[in-house]
């Protein structure tokens, strides 16, 4: 039985994401939905987009100064020694990784 086109999308057994599976690690969120052809993803990312673009201005404009000093805080004391950064880089690097592990060994 043949699937239709947005179930082989949403599933990744799609020809269309198949052939782009290597290509889309190095695309953007937008690009991949588009690239995709899935109206679906489309509409996902771009309520995403606007969302975090919406909470990131409000948050700036009401607490500009505030924002400015924790993060400044935050990079001086990452980068204040070579262990601190390779700790923060390290977590960088591993948080998405386990998490996909994670959801990989739940779902």
């Amino acid at each position: 039985m043949v699937r239709p086109a947005h179930e082989r999308v949403a599933h990744g057994t799609g020809r269309a994401a198949q052939l782009a599976s290597p290509a889309l690690a190095a695309l953007g969120r937008e690009v991949a939905a588009f690239a995709l052809d899935s109206p679906a993803a489309v509409r996902v990312v771009l309520a995403e987009v606007i969302a975090a673009g919406s909470l990131s201005l409000l948050l700036l404009a009401l607490a500009y100064p505030t924002v400015w000093s924790a993060l400044w805080g935050m990079q001086t004391a990452i980068t204040r020694s070579r262990t601190r950064l390779a700790v923060f880089t390290l977590g960088v690097l591993l948080v998405p990784v386990l998490t996909i592990a994670l959801a990989a060994v739940i779902g």
